[in-house]
């Protein structure tokens, strides 16, 4: 018997789908490790949705962190957001919560 899909999962497959929708060049996706660009060998960043736009040498990366939580993000949760937005070295930062921010 098949497990149910969990509700953070079908949030975060929405927010990809509306990014793909907003931009249908972009290319997005799901539940993906990004390296760290620090240096560090082998250290990556669990990223709810990734959606690059542009081609190399100038693509463009906003991480989506999706929160389907019954609480509000605390500022600490916001803050380890912006941590992970530079140790990836994105450029843009979009925060999905299902109970406001």
């Amino acid at each position: 018997m098949a497990r149910p899909t969990p509700n953070w999962s079908i949030v975060e497959r929405v927010a990809a789908a509306l990014e793909k929708c907003l931009d249908p060049a972009a290319r997005v996706e799901w539940n993906v490790r990004l390296p760290v660009v620090d240096g560090t060998p082998a250290r990556t960043r669990q990223c709810d949705v990734v959606v690059r736009i542009g081609e190399e040498p100038r693509v463009t990366t906003s991480i989506v962190e999706v929160q389907d939580r019954k609480s509000r993000p605390s500022l600490s949760e916001f803050g380890g957001w912006i941590h992970k937005l530079r140790e990836v070295g994105a450029q843009h930062l979009i925060c999905v919560s299902r109970s406001g921010l």
